[in-house]
């Protein structure tokens, strides 16, 4: 009896905390970010790949043109093409002059290259971006405080620059909740 009450509150808090992290909200405060900062190079951080995929969707529905990549592994195979948009096709087998398609490892590239060329200038990420990341930076936006800590972002992402010398870190939050108190919390 202990023992399933016990799973039944680790759920509810795992719920409640997953809640949290991906409340719909924050994409509007997101894109207020984004949109204030149209000629910075963003990178958004969220706590979960499923949030991420979700920030990069509507920032690039409500912009005139596509201004956002993913660059996390939870993503769905798209057609493949080159850097300025051209599609790529199947040269030879069976399936010759079919559009090829990319998996996230393509996409997450492709996305970098975009990004670095200047065809977009946000990605999305999730927790635990790829180590191998070589960007430049303006801005990061941490989408939950239940998310690493800052430093450690750095850290992990030694490859990334800040052409300024300094980063804009936004961090977004619910008020009167769990994230609010872990804001609180951090030493600065």
């Amino acid at each position: 009896s202990i023992r399933e009450r016990a799973l039944q509150t680790y759920e509810m808090i795992r719920k409640r905390n997953t809640f949290l992290a991906n409340y719909d909200a924050k994409l509007d405060e997101v894109l207020k970010i984004v949109r204030e900062n149209e000629d910075k190079h963003i990178l958004i951080i969220s706590k979960f790949s499923e949030f991420a995929a979700k920030i990069t969707q509507f920032i690039n529905d409500m912009s005139e043109r596509e201004i956002c990549g993913n660059y996390h592994d939870r993503v769905d195979n798209v057609p493949a093409s080159t850097v300025d948009g051209t599609p790529i096709y199947i040269k030879s087998g069976p399936q010759k002059g079919e559009r090829r398609m990319f998996a996230a490892k393509d996409q997450k590239t492709l996305n970098e290259q975009r990004f670095n060329l200047g065809y977009i200038n946000v990605l999305s990420t999730n927790n635990s971006p790829n180590k191998e990341l070589c960007i430049p930076i303006d801005i990061i936006i941490i989408t939950s405080p239940l998310c690493e800590e800052i430093e450690s972002y750095i850290y992990r992402l030694s490859n990334v620059e800040y052409p300024s010398g300094i980063i804009k870190l936004y961090t977004l939050y619910i008020k009167d909740s769990i994230e609010e108190k872990r804001v609180l919390s951090k030493t600065i």
